[in-house]
């Protein structure tokens, strides 16, 4: 498995990787008319420049996961965190959830999800999100804000050393240093500015 920032021309795979991976949720919580379900191509090519998203790529060069953010102010806005149905319980979101928090520098991160799966909030949760603010749509779909600061910097020097596990030079060391020591102090330097 690699991991690569998408193109536009990623674009239909990751609509049909996001039906894939959202249909049996979204059935589970009774919400197969859920507005992410019902985008068009239109509408994804539109929104794909408003974030990087990244996709992961089996070995036959196959997307088989994705996540996107975008930094607003200091926040990173993380959506669409999703892995093929037959490709999750290994790892795979949590890996990309991981890589999209450390390419993007930021103060703080945030998400929105169904607070009717348990096991989805579970995973944020173990991740180091807490629930800000929760809200019931009409049809009775639980939807709820998750935050994280990243004040931690354990969890970043976690990140860091993963990304050297798998870059394993001299150069990417540095190049991780530097991202790392701009996200942590970015914060403090607005302070000076």
């Amino acid at each position: 498995m690699k991991i690569e920032i998408a193109t536009i021309e990623d674009v239909p795979e990751l609509m049909e990787l996001h039906d894939k991976a959202f249909f049996a949720i979204a059935a589970e919580v009774n919400w197969l008319d859920a507005p992410g379900l019902k985008e068009s191509l239109e509408q994804a090519l539109e929104d794909f420049p408003k974030y990087m998203t990244l996709k992961m790529l089996s070995d036959e060069g196959k997307i088989v996961g994705s996540v996107r953010g975008r930094v607003e102010e200091g926040s990173l806005y993380i959506g669409r965190l999703m892995v093929l149905p037959e490709c999750q319980k290994n790892g795979y979101g949590r890996i990309l959830l991981r890589e999209i928090q450390s390419m993007l520098p930021h103060s703080r991160t945030w998400l929105d999800t169904s607070g009717d799966v348990p096991e989805t909030v579970s995973f944020y949760e173990r991740e180091g999100f807490r629930t800000f603010e929760s809200k019931r749509f009409e049809n009775g779909v639980s939807w709820i804000f998750m935050e994280k600061s990243e004040a931690r910097v354990i969890r970043r020097f976690y990140v860091t050393s993963e990304l050297l596990r798998k870059k394993k030079s001299l150069i990417s060391f540095l190049e991780v240093f530097v991202h790392e020591f701009f996200c942590f102090f970015t914060p403090f330097f607005r302070f000076f500015v």
